[in-house]
């Protein structure tokens, strides 16, 4: 399940993914945030 995490001071949109034992942290541009979504949805099916 996706956590996401304030990191405002730095305009990154930070995001922490765990399934089983994989576990994967990004962080992502804000300014690029509808990039970050697309990702998202794609690593979640």
């Amino acid at each position: 399940m996706p956590v996401p995490t304030a990191s405002a001071a730095s305009g990154d949109i930070r995001i922490e993914v765990q399934r089983g034992a994989l576990r994967v942290a990004v962080s992502w541009p804000a300014g690029a945030a509808a990039q970050c979504t697309a990702w998202l949805r794609e690593l979640l099916r």
